[in-house]
């Protein structure tokens, strides 16, 4: 029921503390006990050597590859609603990767639209799940690292696969899936994952990122009192059994599309 929500403003802070890092060569963390944090923000100097040089709108055309061959958006469930603010069209969300089967047991290695990528599209998709990847065993202690290397040594879980053209045939190392949005924000919501959750935001129509580049959009943590500033290129690892939430975009002007 719409009229039991509360929205949260996070522009003038009346609601929750917004924290950046002005040092590109300095990142954030909070609650790390024993090795555990709540979230982590990886430096901004080292996520933009983490982004290969190739131009970035390579991945907003296979981003859009994928909207299209998927059709309708992922419905994530009443406890976790996408909205958007375009009045023009309905948010965008898609997930690419391992899907659980509904009617047998196990997954699918392989969603069925993806068959329909160019080669070169299914490909950028995967340089961005090693980027994210490479940013998370940068971020993340060495101990939650063997924590699911064990677990995949136990379980064989299925991680994101890459294109039947791929030379190498390297399947993801830790992530089964990725999900992005465009222009989207989240009902407030948990997740019952089993390691960190990661996120980053890209703003469409830049051919790079810079140190300095504008804040695009907030990641939040309401119970934590927390707001946290993204630009784009921006790696977060968070713990998503805490409440959390990605905010609106700060310009009308922007495309956001976030990436999970």
């Amino acid at each position: 029921d719409i009229e039991h929500w509360r929205p949260i403003r996070i522009s003038d802070g009346k609601h929750l503390h917004v924290v950046k890092s002005d040092d590109p060569n300095k990142g954030l963390i909070h609650g790390a006990q024993n090795g555990v944090a709540d979230f982590i923000l990886l430096p901004r100097s080292q996520a933009m050597k983490t982004i290969p040089d190739r131009p970035i709108t390579d991945l907003f055309k296979a981003i859009k590859a994928c909207e299209t061959a998927k059709g309708s958006p992922l419905q994530r469930g009443t406890s976790k609603t996408t909205f958007g603010d375009d009045v023009t069209r309905p948010p965008k969300y898609t997930s690419v990767g391992v899907q659980p089967n509904r009617n047998k047991p196990g997954v699918t290695r392989v969603q069925p639209f993806m068959h329909r990528l160019e080669t070169d599209q299914w490909d950028q998709i995967m340089k961005m799940m090693r980027w994210s990847e490479k940013a998370f065993e940068m971020m993340a202690d060495h101990t939650v690292l063997h924590q699911i290397e064990a677990a995949k040594r136990a379980v064989q879980f299925e991680t994101i696969q890459p294109s039947p053209n791929d030379p190498k045939q390297t399947s993801g190392k830790y992530y089964g899936a990725i999900a992005f949005g465009r222009n989207l924000f989240l009902r407030c919501h948990t997740d019952q994952d089993y390691a960190y959750s990661m996120i980053q935001v890209h703003l469409e129509g830049s051919d790079s990122y810079s140190l300095d580049d504008q804040v695009v959009t907030y990641f939040c943590f309401p119970t934590l009192g927390i707001a946290i500033a993204l630009r784009p290129g921006d790696f977060l690892l968070f713990n998503a059994t805490i409440p959390h939430c990605i905010s609106s975009r700060c310009r009308n002007d922007s495309n956001v599309i976030s990436v999970s």
